[in-house]
């Protein structure tokens, strides 16, 4: 009997050294993905308005409760360049088409086409986004400078678009994407908010992506200002026409574009996503519904990902439990709270930014096995046959 426990504490003894080495890699080796510190910054206000062309071009299917509310902050927009919107109206079964038309205006016209049949091999949304860039570049010569694909539940406030129109002139942008402020009402919006945006991070960690030295790519498909130039030397949206993680695959596919060009990825309150998080099951299917495409369809993937997520968010918590129920070393006991600390405080910036207290940052590893039952969630029901869904359309599993 002493022999196993001993043997149990020594592998718990190792895997918190090993957990501990791979938070001081994530705080000091991650390109500073934590600190929460890339933000849409203004350029200098100049004398001259901007001139650069916009067209909006805005997917949406069964959109009735939010495209209202994003039309008028889009209408609204302290623009000075021409703006156009085109809504693609993905053969709703609700008002989303007459809410459209009607939010147009004398200053920004909308306009609204109806979505085809969706065809063999394309996603859903980006079906609707290849319909909508067609009708903004089909006449040669009238072709904005830029195209801003956004979702058809984002709010917009009245400056952020001239914001990211200067700063992508400015620095010869090939595009801007900026990660929208997600609603956080409610315990499981407090939860499981922030550590979304926190894990988004991880992934694609914002210094990285945002240069053309480092082939790492990512965007948010909810706000993606790109210029239309890029987008049709890249070889346009039929790139990307089978993705269901749209946003990072364009990204990815416009960075490998030549000439290559920076590109910005960044975080702003003045971007607001209108999509109610307070329920769990809303969440667990946003995650479920793309987390095993985002490991390529992989189970060795899926394995090490949910072995890493263990070992890095979950040993700490054991590790520091078993101390003060004086069943492990001090020393053991030390290391894991020494990991535990570095976690909370790599993600205390995101939980700021939600205006949470400095306690939700030592609730990441119960957010982390929400996520990783999610992902897991997700690998199943590809076994299942069942592939992703969305908006009542189906993708098979490949």
């Amino acid at each position: 009997m002493n022999f196993f426990a001993d043997l149990l504490t020594l592998e718990l003894s190792a895997l918190v050294v090993l957990s501990l080495a791979a938070w001081v890699y994530l705080t000091w080796a991650r390109a500073g993905f934590w600190k929460a510190d890339i933000w849409l910054e203004p350029e200098p206000l100049v004398a001259h308005p901007t001139t650069s062309s916009v067209t909006v071009v805005i997917p949406a299917r069964d959109e009735a409760e939010t495209i209202g509310q994003t039309l008028k902050s889009l209408t609204a927009q302290a623009y000075s360049g021409p703006l156009r919107i085109i809504v693609v109206d993905d053969q709703s079964s609700d008002a989303t088409a007459a809410i459209a038309l009607d939010a147009s205006t004398d200053r920004v016209p909308v306009e609204v086409i109806s979505g085809e049949e969706l065809p063999n091999g394309w996603s859903g949304k980006v079906w609707a986004l290849s319909q909508g860039v067609a009708t903004a570049t089909q006449v040669a010569g009238e072709e904005p400078d830029y195209l801003l694909l956004t979702d058809a539940d984002i709010e917009y406030k009245p400056h952020v678009l001239e914001k990211m129109v200067r700063v992508a002139d400015a620095r010869s942008l090939t595009f801007v994407s900026l990660m929208a402020r997600l609603d956080a009402r409610g315990l499981w919006g407090k939860l499981l908010v922030p550590a979304f945006i926190y894990f988004f991070q991880l992934i694609y960690p914002f210094r990285r992506a945002n240069t053309r030295f480092d082939s790492l790519a990512g965007a948010a498909g909810g706000c993606f200002l790109v210029r239309s130039d890029a987008l049709a030397t890249a070889g346009g949206i039929e790139t990307i026409k089978g993705e269901i993680i749209d946003d990072c695959a364009l990204a990815e596919v416009l960075k490998r574009a030549r000439p290559a060009q920076d590109t910005l990825t960044a975080l702003t309150h003045e971007v607001i996503s209108r999509r109610d998080n307070r329920s769990l099951e809303s969440i667990w299917n946003m995650v479920a519904r793309t987390a095993f495409t985002q490991l390529r369809y992989s189970w060795i993937m899926l394995a090490g990902a949910l072995l890493g997520l263990v070992l890095t968010f979950i040993i700490p918590v054991w590790a520091v439990a078993t101390w003060l129920m004086s069943d492990t070393s001090t020393l053991t006991g030390i290391a894991g709270a020494a990991a535990l600390l570095l976690m909370a405080r790599t993600y205390w910036p995101t939980v700021r930014m939600y205006g949470l207290t400095r306690a939700w940052a030592f609730a990441l590893p119960l957010a982390t096995i929400f996520y990783g039952g999610a992902t897991l969630a997700s690998a199943i029901r590809h076994a299942r046959g069942s592939g992703a869904r969305w908006k009542g359309r189906s993708y098979p599993a490949t």
